[in-house]
């Protein structure tokens, strides 16, 4: 499905927290983990940005969010196939809004002030040390 975007898998660094599949293209990247454990699937099609941790590590963050408790991978699956390429079509027109969010609570607000402090720089392949193409 992210092949047919022009997508490439990316491997991370050694020592750097990631999403367990990592793809990029032209500077849009796309990163999914699941957890079977708790049957937790997460997906984000956005900018790769750096994130104060514990240890080195990147987050997806961008106009595609999916992530759901779920038993029927296969269905979730099946409608991120189905949502990516009009994620990707308005990729552009509204990067910037969803990456500047104005939350309308006060606990928005705080909760948003303590992400927006973690969050780092926007991360290429150029700018990442040690990452390469799988």
């Amino acid at each position: 499905m992210l092949h047919e975007h022009g997508f490439r898998r990316v491997q991370a660094p050694n020592g750097w927290m990631s999403p367990t599949l990592l793809y990029e293209s032209g500077g849009r990247w796309f990163g999914a983990s699941w957890d079977w454990r708790d049957g937790y699937l997460g997906a984000d099609l956005g900018q790769l940005r750096r994130f104060a941790d514990v240890m080195p590590r990147v987050i997806v963050r961008g106009p595609y969010r999916h992530h759901v408790e779920c038993r029927d991978v296969e269905g979730e699956l099946a409608a991120m196939r189905k949502a990516l390429p009009d994620a990707l079509n308005h990729y552009d027109s509204v990067l910037t809004r969803i990456l500047d969010p104005t939350p309308t609570t006060k606990k928005g607000r705080q909760i948003d002030r303590e992400y927006s402090s973690r969050l780092g720089d926007v991360v290429e392949m150029s700018s990442w040390p040690g990452a390469k193409y799988a």
